[in-house]
């Protein structure tokens, strides 16, 4: 599909290291769990055009519903007291196949992209449904897969964070922003805004847990994180208690069960690495989890054999068949699994 295949990370460095723009792809495939991620890879385009005439250089059309001739009359159109005109493309792959193609037909034609960059702007699950047209592209594309991030690399993104905004934050507060958010960088980009407002961070001030405490808030993603460390704490009652209340609030039964699932493997990394002696900073990079998280893991750990953990994974596996398949009441499902899994005490 892609001349090359980056994620965010190589991308930036690779296109920030290119100071002339006509070596830059012309054409971008921006996709991925990460919203965050998306939206920073596009903003690196847009960085490059003058604040002054973005407005006339900057275009943007939902592939569904624009005419085709409207988004080539903003392709062929030279730019405004500017190098090049950038097109960003919406739900591109989800449109009517035969529109992909007449439109990458005529793309095809065009022999020289010189002053104009074209973003294809898709999410994970789209790009999964139909991607054969756009491996037709002849011109210079460029694949950047925007992915969440492992949860051990997740406090080097809330740094970052923070250290664009003019925020500094002690490691307490960044493992408390953690475990309150979960993994998810829009929430935690959201929440260091806020922390900015700080009048220690107008000060320049390092801020502690006790600066933020009552500032960083609780979402919903930490309320699911709650219910998994109760699920494998085996608090049998409390953790179908905390279960009835998040389907009351519409929560995924896909997240939970894929936060269960992840959960588990985790341990049973933790158990690999421990068989090969590890422990400390190197037990935690083995299992990519950050080293304030694996304290809860190891005890965890004492609660649960290998051998549980594996059935439980079959078990999260014919759960969300029974989920897909045959619409199954997933707090029914749900309370088996607990039942099947937890003890009662």
């Amino acid at each position: 599909m892609a001349n090359q295949v980056l994620d965010y990370l190589k991308f930036k460095n690779q296109f920030e290291s290119i100071d002339d723009w006509q070596k830059w792809p012309d054409c971008l495939l921006v996709h991925g769990s990460e919203d965050y991620l998306i939206k920073k890879s596009i903003q690196l385009f847009k960085s490059k055009i003058q604040p002054d005439n973005r407005e006339f250089n900057w275009s943007e059309f939902d592939f569904v519903k624009a005419p085709i001739e409207n988004i080539f009359d903003q392709i062929k159109s030279y730019p405004f007291m500017s190098d090049f005109r950038v097109i960003e493309i919406e739900n591109f792959l989800i449109a009517p196949l035969s529109k992909q193609q007449a439109f990458i037909e005529a793309l095809n034609q065009i022999q020289d992209l010189q002053f104009v960059k074209i973003i294809f702007n898709e999410t994970a699950a789209e790009l999964k449904k139909k991607q054969v047209s756009l491996s037709k592209v002849k011109h210079l594309f460029y694949e950047v897969q925007c992915k969440t991030p492992y949860s051990n690399q997740i406090p080097m993104w809330i740094k970052q964070m923070a250290n664009f905004y003019g925020v500094t934050l002690n490691q307490d507060v960044i493992a408390l922003i953690h475990k309150r958010l979960g993994d998810q960088l829009s929430l935690v980009d959201n929440e260091i805004q806020k922390l900015a407002l700080h009048p220690k961070a107008l000060l320049s001030q390092e801020l502690l847990v006790s600066d933020v405490d009552n500032m960083i808030s609780y979402s919903d993603e930490g309320q699911i994180f709650e219910w998994v460390q109760n699920f494998f704490s085996k608090k049998r009652l409390l953790t179908e208690v905390q279960m009835n209340g998040l389907f009351d609030s519409g929560q995924s039964p896909q997240l939970m069960i894929s936060l269960l699932a992840r959960h588990a493997r985790i341990l049973a990394k933790i158990y690999e690495g421990k068989n090969k002696n590890l422990d400390g900073p190197q037990l935690s990079a083995y299992a990519k989890v950050p080293p304030y998280f694996l304290k809860n893991y190891l005890s965890d750990l004492r609660r649960w054999s290998l051998s549980e953990l594996d059935y439980l994974l079959v078990q999260l596996a014919e759960l969300d068949f029974l989920l897909k398949s045959q619409n199954q009441r997933p707090a029914i499902v749900f309370t088996n699994l607990i039942y099947k899994s937890l003890p009662v005490i």
